[in-house]
């Protein structure tokens, strides 16, 4: 008898109804459904069994397989409603209590996932990118600070001592980028630089020698996560409102710098404090290959352009086309029209452009295996805590906009993605440029 299966939803779960044999042959239908549930975010399932009147080896073989696949992607699954022939057999293989769920309690949890996140409206922009919008807190959202440590422009030539550095602490109401490293003193400071993104409690550092894993820290108790800092942003305050953005499957994936700009746009900002997180097509950015940073003994040298032919190849990994396919990203930084720029001035040397005209951002980006960004409500906090804690950080990077006419690579882009937004107080304090 061929297996039919129906869907419905509730908040972050998602309901299969079956009906038929779950055997070898539809086994693969089942497959795919949970495929299907899994690339559109739905990584929590529950199976309605009252009609399945037959399983065989392979239905359960399919269910179990289907349970590991969504535990790892840190979801469920679980069947309820089985009858009685149903429910003898899984009982006989000892799979009964693994599989069974209590469906109305699950329900009950998952189905009110928007119940606390605030007003939302959706909206089609005029290219057609569905858009969705849910305010965070206050209505009248106060604007993040900004800090601004040491001068991103002597990396180019000048030299950076160990003792420039600034110690700074990163709490879960705080975004940060710039070039630093979590160990602590400045011997370490000397040789230990790279690439730095703290989001929401969690710094995420670039490897500290090229080739290996980069390290990363997370908030926990008491415990706060510090950088030392060589230069850089950090900002603290609370997000206002979080858009989500999804495309069809058969329009291109979206641009970082189109996604940021839709973002701010929304609410009218000229500068703004951005958070994003998604499913990427793929990475364009770069990371330094050897810390910058010298002792004094070592400042005799004549300095080098080191971003010029061909010392470059000595400093900066960077390949001319998107890496990290098809992949999970945490991307976080600043974005400031360039009429607002003019107005601070001192904010000029931590911007970059960026293809949408008009703007200058700065992003980093840590980098996950792909796992798909659920459908519903997101807590940034949670989803990053998340994310840190499997232990799969693959990558942080300093993200480019390569608008080389035939050779450049492009930008980031993403299927679908959440963006964090927040108004940005653009009269820095901290530490003065050096």
């Amino acid at each position: 008898m061929k297996l039919d299966i129906k869907q419905t939803s509730q908040g972050e779960l998602l309901l299969l109804h079956l009906s038929g044999d779950l055997d070898n042959d539809s086994s693969q239908d089942f497959r795919e459904a949970i495929d299907e549930a899994i690339a559109t975010g739905y990584i929590r399932v529950i199976v309605r069994f009252t009609h399945v009147s037959y399983i065989s080896s392979a239905g359960i073989g399919v269910l179990i397989a289907s349970k590991k696949r969504l535990v790892e992607l840190n979801g469920l699954l679980g069947i309820y409603d089985l009858n009685s022939h149903v429910e003898m057999v899984l009982r006989q293989t000892k799979l009964l209590d693994h599989l069974q769920c209590d469906a109305d309690s699950l329900i009950a949890k998952y189905s009110s996932a928007f119940s606390d996140a605030g007003e939302s409206q959706e909206l089609t922009t005029d290219d057609g990118i569905e858009v969705t919008i849910q305010t965070l807190g206050s209505s009248s959202p106060k604007a993040m600070s900004l800090e601004l440590y040491g001068n991103p422009s002597r990396i180019q030539r000048s030299v950076l001592l160990a003792t420039d550095g600034h110690r700074l602490n990163f709490p879960t109401n705080s975004l940060g980028l710039g070039l630093g490293t979590l160990a602590a003193g400045s011997h370490s400071s000397q040789d230990l630089m790279g690439e730095i993104l703290a989001v929401g409690g969690a710094v995420a550092q670039s490897p500290r020698e090229y080739g290996l894993l980069p390290d990363f820290a997370i908030a926990q108790e008491e415990y706060v996560p510090a950088v030392e800092l060589m230069y850089g942003l950090r900002l603290c305050g609370d997000f206002s409102y979080v858009v989500r953005f999804n495309r069809r499957p058969s329009e291109s994936p979206l641009t970082l710098s189109r996604i940021v700009n839709l973002a701010a746009g929304i609410k009218g900002l000229s500068a703004a404090a951005v958070v994003v997180l998604g499913e990427c097509a793929g990475v364009v950015g770069t990371q330094l290959t050897q810390s910058p940073v010298q002792s004094r003994a070592q400042t005799d040298a004549q300095p080098i352009d080191r971003f010029e032919f061909p010392s470059i190849r000595d400093w900066l990994s960077f390949g001319g086309e998107q890496i990290h396919l098809h992949s999970m990203v945490l991307a976080g930084g600043v974005l400031v029209s360039a009429a607002h720029v003019k107005t601070e001035p001192s904010l000029t040397s931590f911007l970059r452009p960026l293809s949408e005209e008009n703007w200058l951002g700065h992003f980093h980006a840590a980098v996950f295996p792909f796992r798909p960004l659920k459908r519903t409500a997101l807590d940034l906090n949670e989803s990053v805590t998340d994310l840190f804690n499997s232990e799969s950080l693959k990558d942080v990077v300093h993200l480019l906009c390569d608008s080389r006419p035939n050779y450049g690579a492009g930008e980031t882009e993403f299927n679908s993605c959440a963006v964090w937004v927040a108004p940005l107080n653009t009269s820095p304090s901290g530490g003065l440029p050096q």
